[in-house]
């Protein structure tokens, strides 16, 4: 994909530049052997489509000329050289020649192009573990906040069984203050009603001088009686507000520890499983991408491989055709110890030659580097495993009953 429109066009132009100068080379060919070979040089010539733009959708590799287009004109040339037909045709000479070496120059630009497309191809797999690792360092962060919350979390939990601890004190306290206030309240009222009721008015046998005596003596009495319990009821209630207030605060601490408890428990899981759920799905997509480059990389080869055989024999059918082309020039060939030779031992030599070079058409395919394991969170929240190793102290349902019930979406 990554190939895609730049070498399905390239791929074209090559093959069309290709197509034109075996073309001129068939014309010139055609030109000077007479017409009876016109129908077996046009069944030797390239496979032309009825449609040249569909050619370009469906190429994936840059290809060179037809072998068998090259072989039969390479035997038509042979043919003409040994009759002689085209003998002494200096301009004929040069102008194949040429385009022969128009042929070499898109092999090889061919070649590079096939070369650099399997080196993408291998590319392709280093990009994927890339992506893959790039996605792993995202992860990262994620995991490390989980990593901190997760080594405090055991010191809130301790802070806060402490306040727990502490309320509970409070309360007891709270609670005998509270009764000892109202046993006091309880015991100054039984002992304000035993004082009794001497607010009578006794008209007949007192004066209003008598009365008041009588009612300061009354409550000179009772004042007497009632004042111990009174400061005990006083210091019972300054007790109980103090103890109060004591309980409120005690109360508001603890449930702020314990909201903040609840708070970090669910931050470690959220953050836990948003790394796992980052982890999963970057590997979905490592394995996807692996999985493409795989299929690319063995798809390219086989075409290259096969293109890589035909540039080959192309080649070295176009040295030959040169070397016969020494037979039609009237330039003197000379041998190895600078003798001339003559057409016949020239042909014969071009017939023996040794076989071309072709090692600069040698592709390097590469190889499928070894796939990585793609790393995972085994731990996923609230799992068996995950809850014994992170909720070390503490109730372990806070894993799934903190501020709400919890799951994890990338567990499932």
């Amino acid at each position: 994909g990554s190939n895609g429109i730049g070498v399905l066009a390239h791929a074209g132009k090559f093959k069309m530049q290709l197509q034109s100068a075996l073309h001129i080379f068939f014309l010139l060919v055609i030109g000077c052997s007479g017409t009876e070979d016109i129908l077996a040089m046009l069944q030797s010539s390239l496979r032309v489509k009825t449609s040249s733009n569909s050619s370009i959708e469906t190429e994936t590799v840059q290809s060179a000329p037809d072998v068998a287009s090259v072989t039969s004109l390479e035997n038509l040339v042979l043919n003409r050289v040994k009759d002689g037909t085209l003998k002494g045709d200096v301009k004929l000479v040069a102008t194949v020649n040429a385009s022969i070496k128009k042929m070499f120059t898109s092999i090889i630009a061919a070649t590079g192009s096939n070369q650099k497309l399997m080196r993408a191809s291998v590319r392709a797999f280093k990009k994927c573990k890339t992506n893959m690792w790039a996605n792993y360092r995202r992860a990262l962060p994620l995991e490390k906040k989980h990593f901190m919350i997760a080594r405090v979390y055991p010191k809130c939990i301790t802070a806060e069984n402490a306040l727990r601890l502490e309320l509970q004190r409070v309360k007891k306290t709270y609670r005998t203050a509270f009764n000892i206030f109202k046993n006091n309240k309880r015991l100054m009222k039984a002992k304000g009603k035993g004082c009794g009721n001497v607010c009578t008015n006794h008209k007949a046998t007192e004066n209003y001088h008598e009365q008041l005596q009588r009612l300061y003596d009354f409550y000179g009495k009772c004042k007497k009686k009632l004042i111990p319990i009174s400061k005990r009821l006083e210091s019972a209630k300054k007790l109980f507000k103090k103890e109060s207030a004591k309980q409120a605060v005690s109360d508001a601490k603890y449930k702020a520890m314990k909201k903040k408890c609840l708070t970090m428990a669910w931050m470690m899981n959220t953050r836990k499983c948003q790394a796992v759920g980052r982890l999963k799905g970057g590997c979905k997509g490592y394995q996807s991408c692996w999985k493409t480059a795989t299929r690319n990389y063995y798809r390219n080869k086989r075409a290259i491989m096969k293109e890589e055989r035909n540039m080959k024999i192309e080649w070295r059918g176009l040295k030959r055709i040169q070397c016969y082309l020494q037979v039609i020039d009237d330039k003197p060939v000379k041998d190895a110890k600078g003798k001339k030779m003559s057409n016949k031992a020239v042909l014969n030599s071009c017939i023996k030659m040794k076989r071309p070079s072709t090692k600069h058409l040698k592709i390097y395919y590469g190889r499928i580097p070894k796939k990585p394991k793609c790393p995972r969170d085994p731990w996923c929240p609230c799992t068996a495993s995950y809850v014994k190793n992170v909720y070390t102290k503490g109730p372990r349902s806070r894993c799934w009953k903190n501020l709400r019930k919890y799951r994890c979406a990338a567990c499932r």
